[in-house]
């Protein structure tokens, strides 16, 4: 159903009368005949992360405060997240003599050594600042020298769940470090307002994983119209069987795929006219961001985009417009290039 001709008339048709390169939608399963076997197979290295927002004492006054502010929040959300977030928060409101720490859901990978793992940073960049603080560090000016050392040694209590919904990390004793962080903070960068081409952290994990094969980065430069896959946790959504492709379940990794657009086409989307100059909020890098076209959802970030060949050409970070919607032809997807991310930890690592 999902490569019948009929819907793949659809597809170009679209991509034609709105005049703009289109990617087809969906969440499909790894077993789909549309995933390339060394994909598949790569993904049993992508990993589900549940990550550490805040923690806090219940029966203090900033516990007190903060579980006021999540509760009048969790109002507000739509009804995926609030099954997320409001079991949590009422798991610390029935247990106020226990630490409580909230968690949000990404998406990360294992390259290269079992114990290295790779994420967005904004998937864990509030529990950094705030451990900072306590810590009295103030990274609002950038990270010094001094300063990077002490948050490398903040234990992250993250969660690695398996493509099974196995858990495989994050019982007690196990945690996650700071490895590296983009040199940019080092230079002034307000740490927390990054922009894509630095959302990105690797971090070292306490053990290295049992049975994971990591994967392997391809630094080659990727061209313009070469298909990509981006394979990881995406949030669950209900509008793409009604054109006849998967959702995603909320649960599942799943990967779709896309072309690889030009820089320039990139920004067009993200409604930037690049000049060639500095833009407010953002920081322009060729060399560094990779941008294509494919179907993506909260619970990406932090996942691989991988070639036919399974290989880490980037990692992704970000799309625009920030919606979900369906049939959306300006959607573009931004991560960071593998190239960029070997060479920069590479060198600092020396």
């Amino acid at each position: 159903m999902f490569n019948s001709p009929a819907f793949r008339l659809l597809v170009l048709w679209i991509g034609i009368s709105h005049a703009t390169v289109w990617a087809e939608p969906g969440f499909y399963p790894l077993t789909d005949a549309s995933i390339p076997a060394a994909v598949q197979q790569s993904a049993r290295a992508v990993f589900r992360i549940k990550f550490p927002l805040v923690s806090f004492d219940p029966k203090s006054e900033r516990g007190r405060q903060i579980l006021a502010t999540l509760s009048d929040a969790v109002s507000s959300y739509d009804p995926y997240e609030q099954s997320l977030m409001k079991p949590q928060v009422d798991s610390c409101i029935a247990n106020p003599n226990q630490i409580c720490t909230i968690y949000d859901r990404g998406s990360a990978f294992i390259v290269e050594q079992r114990d290295t793992l790779w994420t967005a940073l904004h998937n864990t960049d509030i529990f950094i600042t705030t451990s900072a603080r306590t810590l009295n560090l103030n990274l609002d000016d950038g990270i010094n020298e001094e300063e990077m050392s002490r948050i490398k040694e903040i234990p992250i209590p993250i969660q690695l769940f398996n493509q099974a919904g196995q858990k495989i990390f994050g019982e007690s004793g196990d945690y996650a470090q700071v490895e590296y962080l983009d040199p940019i903070f080092q230079k002034g960068i307000p740490f927390g307002q990054e922009s894509n081409f630095m959302d990105y952290v690797m971090l070292k994990l306490s053990r290295p994983l049992r049975d994971v094969t990591p994967l392997s980065f391809n630094t080659s430069n990727v061209s313009v119209g070469s298909q990509v896959f981006l394979v990881g946790f995406p949030r669950k959504t209900e509008d793409r069987v009604s054109v006849g492709v998967p959702d995603s379940d909320g649960e599942s990794s799943r990967a779709s795929f896309g072309p690889v657009i030009s820089f320039d086409e990139g920004y067009r989307r993200w409604g930037l006219s690049f000049t060639g100059q500095s833009l407010p909020m953002r920081m322009l890098s060729q060399e560094s961001e990779l941008h294509f076209t494919a179907d993506c959802a909260p619970g990406n970030s932090g996942g691989p985009v991988m070639d036919s060949n399974g290989r880490v050409v980037g990692l992704f970070n970000s799309s625009t417009p920030k919606d979900t919607h369906l049939l959306n032809d300006q959607r573009s997807c931004f991560a960071v290039r593998a190239n960029y991310l070997k060479n920069h930890t590479e060198l600092s690592i020396q």
